[in-house]
């Protein structure tokens, strides 16, 4: 559900992109400007983090560093290919160290889905697992689960593994019985599930998960690994200190 700051986001937004279109001014509801604002509310319904929401999928050939050329040429690849795997169930398995820009670019990615006329779900793993777990109790709750991220057409399931209960063990059994639930019935409907994670070693999700969650990660989905890209959110927050600091 919406906040009030999301609400007047979006009125901000409406004037921005109808109200203020050069080509129809807000009357022809067959415009482009009326496309791009439905692309807004999937933004807003999915429960996609605003700071992603404006955020796009760069041009490999306008980076420097090799490395992240490599991934955002096969982001790009895989965006071409986008109907296609959308109706094969093709999802994105993006891992490596914390700060690479994984949630970021699994946005994007979510975005260029919203604009071929999908819906989609964003949804922290840690999220997920609270929740799942009080289904243990509640089947209610999980009947809630199971209708959203089970059928949405694509799922965003961001971190996983640091979910911190592994030490419990009737918590861990149950994260690893609902999570491979998920994933198979996902594979099994061929909806694409686009996941990351900041373990940089697969062999730690059949560790904690089982051989099978492991298998069915890896099964149909496309494998980024950003291990190698340096910590964009520590670069940026020098840059701006230098910036706050020359300014002063």
């Amino acid at each position: 559900m919406a906040d009030l700051a999301e609400i007047q986001f979006l009125a901000k937004r409406k004037k921005e992109i109808i109200d203020n279109c050069p080509e129809c001014h807000g009357r022809d509801l067959g415009c482009a400007c009326y496309k791009s604002y439905r692309v807004e509310l999937r933004k807003m319904d999915s429960g996609m983090p605003r700071k992603f929401w404006n955020y796009q999928l760069p041009d490999p050939k306008t980076v420097s560093l090799d490395r992240l050329r490599v991934v955002l040429g096969k982001l790009q690849a895989y965006t071409i290919d986008l109907k296609a795997n959308l109706e094969n169930g093709v999802g994105l398995f993006m891992y490596g160290p914390s700060g690479t820009g994984k949630s970021a670019l699994a946005c994007s990615i979510l975005c260029k889905y919203f604009e071929l006329g999908a819906t989609g779900t964003f949804q922290e793993f840690e999220r997920y697992i609270t929740t799942s777990l009080h289904s243990r109790e509640d089947y209610r709750i999980y009947d809630e689960i199971k209708t959203d991220l089970h059928e949405v057409p694509i799922l965003v399931l961001d971190n996983i593994g640091y979910e911190g209960v592994q030490s419990i063990k009737w918590m861990a059994a149950t994260i690893a019985t609902n999570f491979e639930a998920l994933l198979r019935h996902r594979s099994n409907f061929l909806k694409p599930t686009i996941i990351t994670t900041s373990h940089e070693d697969l062999k730690f999700f059949a560790q904690a998960y089982g051989e099978c969650v492991l298998s069915l990660l890896t099964e149909k989905n496309v494998l980024l690994n950003m291990t190698g890209l340096p910590d964009f959110r520590k670069e940026n927050g020098c840059a701006q200190k230098k910036t706050t600091i020359k300014s002063k």
